[in-house]
């Protein structure tokens, strides 16, 4: 995905339907198809994988930054701050907080 491989798509919807249950498998698909604006079934499946994983912080900053990328400013919010409070760390921690920094602005 981050290379901008067209097989990217394949490969996540294969994995996909191999483990549907899988929540990184559906934040990765998920991911994939809101970067190729496919936002709809993008937003679905991370919508999906947060549920599957409500504790993992990394696929809410996804959807989070889904949801600011289909303009749904408000949700993208109540989002970050939820999972920036606190002194917890995760990978997209950075990226998560200057979201909310600039959403705020």
């Amino acid at each position: 995905m981050k290379l901008n491989d067209p097989q990217a798509i394949k490969i996540a919807k294969i994995a996909y339907k191999k483990q549907p249950d899988s929540a990184n498998i559906a934040d990765t698909y998920g991911t994939i198809l809101v970067w190729n604006n496919q936002m709809d079934k993008g937003l679905q499946l991370l919508k999906q994988s947060v549920k599957l994983d409500p504790n993992n912080k990394n696929t809410q900053f996804h959807l989070a930054k889904a949801y600011y990328l289909q303009g749904s400013i408000d949700e993208s919010l109540v989002i970050l701050k939820k999972i920036t409070q606190g002194k917890d760390s995760f990978v997209e921690r950075t990226a998560a907080v200057k979201l909310v920094q600039q959403l705020e602005e």
